[in-house]
């Protein structure tokens, strides 16, 4: 595979808008290729509600302002899934960057940013909202990034670091925490920091090491402890986002949902007394809207 080009000097897109400026102070950006195999995965993702269903109903259902990056999902498709706050944008892709990887690029490249005081970097698929995230990051100002542990350490052993980063890794400090790339977020000024510290550091890897794809979680992490974006021993790492793959049934904001007897298998649903989410198990082969 020839080494990846950089990407500077494309141009930007501006964050699209609804029927009226509907800018709040806080968004969430996602993501939705279908370009590639999910390095994860290992299969295409198809153009799907039930891919994104439990991530759509409950940002809907909490009013929360999304936008949805993707390269080709059908206009029909677009059309049916927006609403005043969940826009889809579409952006042209790198087919040398992995989908896991080429997100994090996208979402540097939208315009007005800065104009946000909160933003949340998610997943799409295997996420799903209990509460407003923004509500938990405002209520403590003292936090300005957060962020969920993964298993272990980051060192040289770690999920991707060998591959990425090859002999570099064995220099670092190998005890440092791992946090997920998942799910994370917070002030706009530190979300921005990050995310061109990650793009940076792709960048690099990618023509280093000429194979490297999927390397979205070593760069993260690198970023949080190595840049100067932010102090990592400050990173909130404990409430907004659930253990990874644990407690998927409990009542964080924010539920990454990895577990083992949820995963894949669950579609929130909203109780008509409490007006609450709730996961129940999927009846048919998808989930659908509950609004």
């Amino acid at each position: 595979m020839a080494a990846c080009a950089s990407f500077t000097g494309l141009q930007k897109a501006v964050i699209p808008k609804g029927q009226s400026d509907l800018r709040s102070k806080s968004v969430v950006l996602t993501s939705y290729f279908t370009f590639a195999e999910d390095p994860q995965r290992q299969k295409r993702v198809k153009p799907s509600f039930d891919y994104l269903a439990n991530f759509w109903n409950t940002a809907h259902h909490h009013s929360l302002e999304v936008v949805i990056v993707h390269d080709d999902l059908p206009k029909q498709f677009v059309h049916q899934h927006s609403t005043s706050k969940i826009r889809f944008h579409k952006v042209p892709v790198s087919k040398n960057w992995s989908t896991n990887d080429y997100r994090f690029y996208s979402y540097l490249q939208l315009e007005d940013l800065e104009n946000y005081d909160y933003a949340l970097i998610s997943d799409i698929s295997d996420v799903f909202h209990n509460s407003d995230p923004f509500l938990y990051m405002s209520a403590r100002p003292n936090s300005s990034f957060f962020a969920s542990l993964d298993y272990g350490n980051f060192d040289r052993h770690a999920w991707r670091v060998k591959v990425c980063y090859g002999d570099e890794a064995a220099s670092w400090d190998q005890q440092k925490v791992m946090y997920n790339a998942g799910v994370w977020g917070g002030r706009m000024n530190e979300v921005i920091c990050i995310l061109d510290c990650i793009v940076r550091e792709l960048e690099g890897v990618l023509m280093k090491h000429d194979h490297s794809y999927n390397c979205n979680m070593p760069t993260f992490n690198w970023c949080v402890h190595n840049s100067r974006c932010l102090n990592a021993t400050t990173v909130h790492a404990d409430g907004l986002v659930n253990p990874f793959r644990k407690q998927c049934h409990n009542p964080y904001p924010v539920i990454h949902n990895k577990c083992k007897g949820t995963e894949d298998i669950v579609c929130v649903a909203l109780d008509n007394a409490s007006k609450s989410v709730v996961i129940r198990d999927k009846v048919s082969n998808e989930c659908s809207k509950f609004y």
